[in-house]
This record gives C-alpha cells, sequence and structure tokens, in this order.
C-alpha cells in the first residue's frame, strides 16, 4: 500500500470525525425542522458533489414492507416522490 495513501486517508478520518463533532456539538439549531427538509438538502448536495443528474432516497416501509421514495432530485423528482417498491 502506498504510504502517502494511507497518511491522506488517515488526514481525511481525522477532518470528517472533527466535522461530525462539531455538527453534532452544534445541536438541532443547525438541523432543518422537518426530516424532509433534511433529506431532500443531503439529495440535493449529493447530486450537485457527484454531478449527478438525478439521486434520491428511499426508506422502508415497514407497514406495507416496501420501499417508498421520500426525496428526489432530477427532472422526474416530484412524480418519484411517493413511489413505492414491494
Amino acid at each position: 500500500m502506498n504510504p502517502d495513501k494511507n497518511i491522506s486517508e488517515e488526514k481525511l478520518s481525522e477532518q470528517l470525525q472533527r466535522l461530525l463533532i462539531s455538527i453534532e456539538a452544534s445541536g438541532r439549531a443547525v438541523l432543518p425542522r422537518s426530516n424532509d427538509v433534511l433529506l431532500k438538502s443531503i439529495v440535493d448536495a449529493a447530486a450537485r458533489i457527484f454531478g449527478a443528474a438525478a439521486a434520491s432516497i428511499l426508506l422502508v416501509n415497514e407497514e406495507e414492507e416496501a420501499l417508498e421514495f421520500k426525496v428526489a432530485f432530477g427532472p422526474s423528482d416530484q412524480d418519484l416522490v411517493g413511489t413505492k417498491f414491494p
């Protein structure tokens, strides 16, 4: 394994841990008022970071034993939200 790669991965891991601790410490003040708003911001950010044309988050609906589109980003985003797969 390349030693430089290990060092950069270690530094990245440390930075990520510090970031997560900072976010946790800041508490609910930085969190959106609803889970859907938070999920939407995650999907939007992920799509921008990766240059994706579309992105979505599906959650398990345990009552209906199905996957459900909770949020989506892209051309068909509103058509997908609420769609379920058994």
